[in-house]
């Protein structure tokens, strides 16, 4: 797997709000690590940075103990499910990767490709947590982006810091009816969304020319993402 996508999911895990540059990052780090908590529900429901900048805070004070979380993995997979999954719009992740090949399916497939797609993120991103330099993480406070329609999806651009070098991340997030979620990040002009589709699209077209029927093709291609993406 590439470094570029490992940085996405890396960016997807940690989100590591808006900086101006490596020298205003470094000056900034004892302000935000010392910001007030989010004040609320009704907060977040406002503005989809008050969302990031919680959620990145959860996740910072969550690493505090890496050598806990090196000897029991699975629960800090729980912990980030616990912490991710209100904020990550995993179902319509899912159906913009199957496109058009989930009105060919059956629900249990859909529902099944849900599951497999929301569980091996999960899994992918515990991995990548266990991998950071966790005593240097830190970020700055991502301020509030415009809302102009309720409805209307909102970018929030942050920018991720890998030692010196910045990666210009972007996250997609719409209003549900629980709250601001991602539904997709883009970081370099790299999709996480678009990666992903052109990877299940991929397999489908393998399976057809194996000689699989379209049908046949998709669920196949649903029940083999677990060991395609196994981590």
């Amino acid at each position: 797997m590439n470094s570029l996508f490992c940085k996405t999911m890396v960016a997807l895990t940690l989100w590591l709000p808006l900086s101006v540059s490596p020298a205003a990052h470094a000056a900034d780090v004892a302000a935000t690590n010392t910001a007030p908590p989010s004040t609320g529900r009704s907060d977040q429901n406002r503005n989809p940075a008050v969302m990031i900048n919680s959620t990145t805070r959860a996740i910072i004070e969550l690493l505090k103990n890496p050598s806990k979380w090196h000897n029991d993995k699975s629960a800090l997979l729980g912990e980030i499910d616990t912490l991710l999954s209100p904020v990550i719009a995993f179902d319509l992740m899912a159906d913009k990767v199957m496109g058009r090949y989930r009105r060919v399916i059956s629900d249990e497939h859909r529902q099944r490709f849900r599951k497999f797609f929301r569980a091996s993120l999960l899994a992918y991103y515990t991995n990548v947590v266990l991998s950071l330099d966790l005593k240097s993480v830190s970020f700055k406070e991502a301020p509030a982006v415009k809302v102009t329609e309720e409805a209307a999806p909102v970018t929030v651009k942050v920018r991720l810091y890998s030692g010196q070098t910045p990666l210009n991340v972007s996250y997609t997030t719409f209003l549900g009816a629980h709250g601001w979620q991602v539904r997709n990040v883009v970081i370099e002009s790299l999709s996480i969304g678009r990666l992903f589709q052109r990877e299940f699209d991929a397999s489908v077209k393998k399976a057809q020319k194996d000689g699989m029927t379209d049908r046949q093709a998709i669920e196949h291609t649903i029940d083999q993402w677990p060991s395609r993406r196994k981590v």
